[in-house]
């Protein structure tokens, strides 16, 4: 098999010494007057653009750029029309809950449950969901690199994942949240330059861009349009707008993204940094999803399908495969997209770090012990940093065993978690009445649900198999043997384009519970933000005592009636609205805070640009 040749490695190490370089640099920049505050938020006046690549590349990982192309490969371009749910997502955050966290005087995203539900115990509750969730995500992110780097250059996969690990830990524990901010600008830039890269060179090789087109409409990848009402086909038009949207809505109630939002100066600058990070991330995916189609046309016209050939025995190798046959004689190249893998990676995991130490300072260590100065202070952060990369580590050793599309995998495996985080926050802006009571009933029963339905879909053996499209041919691999394992080539079966199906093969509905487990993964997290807004509204009203609505902050709740329904008459909204008493619906507090910060930012010295 071929492997990197020697500037390719050298290509690798120097973009991983720049990410380094970088993070130390800002770390002398900022060292006169560190404290923990910065040390974990930045000073609050940095520039829209690179906050906004910073925000990208926090979610932007190696499941991106090789989870989508494998996603695609197998089983289509549907998996584009999620870009639709996540503009319609962006678009209420943008509207309803971006201007509010913009507002919040706090350091931990989490602090607003507690003000809201006046509870300790709901905000305890978010903080501990929201670290087993990342350390979830930062497993599989420093496992995909690995993954990949096993297929192109035969490295132990241990030997990466600790690598890449102590190159993290090092810049952001000395230099915190400035330091990992400027370090992802610089990583993001790597990540277009190798997607790109991918893309121009693989439609070259894949014989046009007419062929590659065709090839891939040909062969059934450009499925986009699934109107299916079933909602245990694996992926369809309604399941990916729907789980698109819950998952954009979920996004702005993570501390990774809350961090982000509070390093801009006002609320202007953090609705641009949102917009301009969401149609960066829309255009990333989008390419990534191109990628896929590319790469099995490429397959396709070479007469050689990976999988079915026993080259390769994860999906999520096939784009470094790819990689390494269209670029094995373009010097350099193979190693810009190791380079790009390793920096999305490594961009992820520090963002990811950062977040759940910021969480665990201010929600568990900071509120009981005692203070301390801001140099022990920032000792204990970088502690803490450090015990959760040694986890990550031991995480991501589980996820790189694992096979399959990882966008499957990580969306299934957290679905509990982040539904039930998401609706307790959706529940607390958008519903007056609700308290304590209704948020921890409604969440607790969400995790439990969902999660029974995620072990369900992994270990029932009568769920609904919805198969991968058809390979590409195998009449042109080296040295295969048809008879040795035709297993993969035999499972798959589809009716879309022109591949046909097995005609031994049936596919039987699933009966019973078998039904629920068989619910496509795009439903998991919407099917938790609505128990918790069900099973918490009603809980809440039947908990509900006398005076609670009264106590309600209405800084902390969304007028949906006055924003969405404006016509509504008034004596109707006062109903609605349960009796809480809003201020002019966001106008004039939205000035006052932002002349405020504005005052601020003036007083105190320019944004960095």
């Amino acid at each position: 098999m071929t492997y990197l040749k020697w500037e390719d490695y050298v290509l690798i190490a120097i973009s991983v010494a720049l990410s380094l370089g970088t993070g130390l640099f800002q770390t002398l920049r900022g060292k006169k007057d560190k404290t923990v505050s910065k040390y974990i938020m930045g000073n609050g006046k940095m520039a829209v653009l690179p906050v906004a690549l910073s925000l990208l590349v926090s979610y932007q990982s190696g499941i991106l750029m090789l989870g989508i192309p494998a996603e695609v490969y197998m089983y289509g371009m549907q998996f584009e029309i999620v870009l639709l749910g996540y503009l319609i997502g962006d678009l209420i955050s943008l509207y309803l809950f971006i201007p509010s966290l913009s507002r919040l005087q706090m350091k931990s995203v989490y602090e607003y449950l507690e003000g809201r539900y006046t509870s300790r115990v709901i905000r305890l509750f978010a903080t501990v969901l929201s670290i087993i969730m990342m350390i979830n995500y930062m497993g599989t992110a420093l496992a995909m690199p690995a993954v990949a780097l096993k297929a192109v250059a035969g490295i132990d996969i241990w030997i990466s994942i600790v690598g890449l690990m102590i190159v993290v830990l090092i810049y952001t524990m000395i230099g915190g949240f400035t330091a990992v901010v400027w370090t992802d600008v610089l990583q993001s830039i790597l990540m277009f330059a190798g997607i790109f890269a991918i893309i121009f060179k693989g439609t070259i090789d894949s014989g046009g861009l007419q062929k590659t087109w065709q090839t891939a409409y040909d062969q059934g990848r450009v499925n986009l349009f699934i109107f299916d009402l079933d909602p245990t086909l694996r992926q369809s038009f309604w399941s990916l707008v729907i789980g698109g949207t819950c998952s954009s809505l979920f996004m702005p109630f993570l501390q990774t993204s809350y961090l982000r939002i509070k390093a801009t100066p006002n609320i202007q600058s953090r609705t641009r940094m949102y917009i301009l990070s969401a149609f960066l991330s829309m255009t990333m995916r989008f390419l990534a999803g191109i990628c896929g189609a590319i790469m099995f046309a490429y397959f396709f016209n070479k007469g050689c399908d990976p999988l079915v050939s026993k080259q390769l025995d994860n999906a999520n190798q096939l784009i470094p495969k790819m990689v390494l046959d269209t670029f094995q004689h373009t010097p350099c190249l193979p190693g810009l997209f190791m380079a790009a893998l390793f920096c999305a990676s490594l961009s992820t995991i520090s963002s990811l770090l950062s977040g759940i130490t910021s969480l665990l300072w201010e929600d568990i260590v900071k509120p009981y012990s005692k203070p301390v100065s801001e140099r022990r202070g920032i000792l204990m952060n970088q502690i803490i940093c450090f015990t959760f990369g040694v986890i990550g580590i031991g995480n991501a050793f589980i996820v790189s065993q694992l096979e399959g599309p990882v966008i499957q995998i990580f969306t299934t495996t957290n679905a509990s978690i982040n539904g039930a985080i998401a609706g307790i926050f959706i529940m607390g802006f958008t519903v007056p009445w609700a308290n304590k009571s209704g948020a921890i009933v409604g969440g607790a029963t969400s995790v439990l649900l969902v999660a029974w339905i995620t072990i369900g879909k992994m270990t029932s053996s009568g769920t609904r198999q919805n198969p991968t499209l058809g390979p590409a041919p195998i009449y042109n691999c080296p040295l295969y043997n048809v008879s040795s394992d035709t297993s993969y080539a035999n499972s798959i079966t589809t009716t879309v384009g022109n591949v046909t199906s097995r005609p031994d093969t049936t596919i039987r509905g699933p009966y019973g519970l078998d039904v629920l487990y068989s619910l496509s993964f795009h439903y998991l997290q919407p099917i938790g933000i609505i128990i918790v807004l069900v099973v918490g509204s009603i809980v809440s009203r039947l908990t509900k005592k006398t005076s609670e609505s009264q106590t309600v902050d209405p800084d902390l709740v969304v007028p949906v009636c006055d924003l969405l329904c404006c016509c509504i008459p008034n004596a109707i909204k006062e109903r609605l609205n349960i009796g809480v008493n809003y201020h002019n619906p966001n106008i004039a507090h939205t000035n006052t805070e932002d002349s405020k910060e504005q005052e601020t930012c003036l007083n105190d010295g320019t944004p960095d640009i």
